[in-house]
């Protein structure tokens, strides 16, 4: 806790050090603030006869200078060269402590015709501006002091309650209390504890459902859930909604699919071996395994099709692929039945890797569908891949048509000899 002395004046949690002219020239406003509501004694000089006013005047500190001017400073006072607040802000050229100078003291016309021909005979055109103002206003009659707001002048407001927003938890689902809960629940006037309590009550009863009916915001939702996933909850969660990576998609997999799959998403090996273990345990239990079976026959596995490559995925649908004869040609002419197609691109589209590259379409027929599992990536065939498989193409069919020229002019040459013995 400070002191109070004669040149400090204020009982504060300020240094002594850090006096009224200290503040005053650093432009502490908070730390000036304090001290004046402290009943600091703002007229007080230091050896050359300055105020904070002067001294405020001098760093150029224009908020410090408007907050002494309010708390009723004495503005006449004069240093011990006979300089004022506004002779030392002219001097050092603070054109915004003048204009909040002029707002309080008193100054008459001539007075600041001749101040404003001397800012301009230095070339301080913008002190010259604020002055030309101050004169404009001045000679038009309008009022240029600083008048305090009084409560006569403010104008009465209708208040209005605002208007009530019913609370939705992060599945879209308005909370409604029951009146058990309103019974049952310590209200607080406020707080929203009570109502944030009630709606993650809400929120954990979608994670009761078996895993092959989550949606990607209840799987986000439980991976948020997990202690162990904490620091990267925001991250997973947000790769999995924007797929969305579905229960559906999980449970159609095997524990090292599923493991390619967590990984690709962002999974670390510590998240991904928790994940697997708690989530095929509760597969297991609620008979998610079992429904998928029921659904996918012995042989096929259900494929899904992104448009974006990992962590992104953005699914555009799935199919069902046999294990062991769907290749990379058979899926397109799935693909060319079905609505995927038009969802995948414009263009002739092309498959991708695990690893980012693009399969060339003549590799096509050697690719097992089920090699890219657990997703398969996809992505629009740019104009210039079209235009060269087109010249590649007429290139084949070019040296195919001179391989069979050739060919035919040998065998012409082969009749004609035979026929001149």
């Amino acid at each position: 806790m400070g002191e109070t002395t004669a040149t400090y004046g204020a009982i504060s949690a300020w240094p002594t050090s850090h006096t009224l002219w200290e503040s005053a020239r650093r432009g502490n406003f908070n730390e000036m603030k304090h001290l004046v509501e402290g009943h600091g004694q703002i007229n007080n000089i230091n050896v050359r006869g300055w105020t904070p006013l002067h001294v405020a005047s001098k760093a150029d500190q224009p908020h410090t200078v408007d907050l002494l001017l309010r708390s009723k400073c004495d503005w006449s006072i004069r240093t011990k060269g006979e300089k004022s607040a506004l002779d030392i802000a002219i001097e050092h050229n603070n054109h915004e402590v003048v204009r909040q100078l002029l707002r309080h003291i008193d100054i008459t016309i001539p007075q600041c015709e001749r101040l404003s021909r001397n800012a301009a005979r230095k070339r301080r055109y913008q002190l010259q501006e604020v002055f030309r103002r101050y004169l404009a206003r001045l000679k038009a009659g309008e009022t240029v002091k600083y008048k305090p707001p009084r409560n006569e002048d403010i104008e009465p407001i209708e208040l209005k309650p605002p208007p009530i927003i019913p609370a939705t938890n992060r599945f879209g689902e308005k909370i409604v209390l029951t009146p058990a809960e309103e019974d049952h629940m310590n209200y607080e006037l406020g707080s929203y504890d009570n109502l944030r309590a009630i709606t993650h009550k809400r929120e954990l009863a979608h994670l009761r459902k078996p895993v092959y009916e989550w949606s990607g915001e209840e799987f986000a939702f439980w991976v948020s859930e997990q202690p162990l996933l904490e620091l990267g909850a925001k991250e997973y969660g947000t790769a999995i909604r924007h797929g969305p990576v579905t229960g559906e998609l999980l449970a159609s997999l095997c524990r090292s699919d599923m493991a390619t799959l967590l990984s690709k998403l962002g999974f670390p090996v510590s998240h991904r071996k928790f994940v697997l273990r708690d989530l095929s345990r509760k597969m297991l239990s609620d008979k998610s395994y079992d429904c998928t079976q029921a659904h996918v026959p012995s042989g096929f596995q259900k494929l899904c099709i992104s448009r974006q490559p990992a962590p992104l995925y953005k699914m555009i649908g799935s199919v069902l692929v046999d294990v062991d004869k769907t290749t990379l040609v058979d899926l397109r002419e799935m693909l060319k039945k079905s609505k995927v197609s038009s969802r995948a691109s414009l263009r002739k589209f092309v498959y991708m890797e695990s690893d980012g590259a693009p399969i060339a379409v003549e590799e096509e027929k050697n690719w097992l569908a089920s090699s890219l599992l657990p997703i398969l990536v996809v992505r629009e065939g740019t104009k210039e891949e079209e235009e060269a498989a087109k010249a590649k193409l007429i290139s084949e069919r070019k040296e195919l048509i001179r391989k069979k020229n050739a060919e035919n002019a040998k065998r012409r040459a082969e009749f004609e000899a035979l026929a001149n013995r």
